[in-house]
């Protein structure tokens, strides 16, 4: 996970990694994704030398060297193919809807001539999940 997250955008996917996440666990799931992204870039960047050393071997022409990144970029762009192959078949194929939702009161509400809640306000299940989920006072 954490290879692949070095090569996206850190917007798009910490929006990602922490949608639908209770609010009280969000930092640990934003510490968790940015951990992640970071390990990941260490320990991709250390296999990539470590294939890179293993072609050149001892020292020696600049044509080894050549060989031997070659070779490690070659293994970096097919684990991306590898990444790019699994996220298309994993990830949903649906689209988002346009605008902010509203909650259902506000639609049926608003279906029946009322004004029902504010767009996007939270419904009394959101609310109730909040309040369990203050600390005591």
């Amino acid at each position: 996970m954490g290879v692949g997250l070095v090569l996206a955008p850190v917007a798009p996917v910490a929006a990602a990694g922490t949608t639908g996440i209770v609010p009280g666990e969000a930092g640990m799931a934003s510490g968790l994704l940015n951990s992640s992204r970071q390990l990941g870039g260490c320990v991709g960047l250390a296999v990539l030398a470590t294939v890179a050393a293993h072609r050149t071997g001892t020292p020696g022409t600049p044509a080894a060297l050549d060989s031997g990144y070659a070779l490690s970029l070659s293994v970096a762009a097919g684990l991306f193919l590898l990444a790019a192959v699994v996220a298309a078949a994993v990830l949903p194929r649906g689209t988002a809807p346009a605008g902010p939702r509203a909650g259902a009161g506000a639609t049926a509400a608003a279906a029946a001539g009322g004004t029902g809640a504010a767009a996007g306000a939270p419904s009394a299940a959101t609310a109730e999940a909040y309040a369990s989920e203050r600390p005591p006072v």
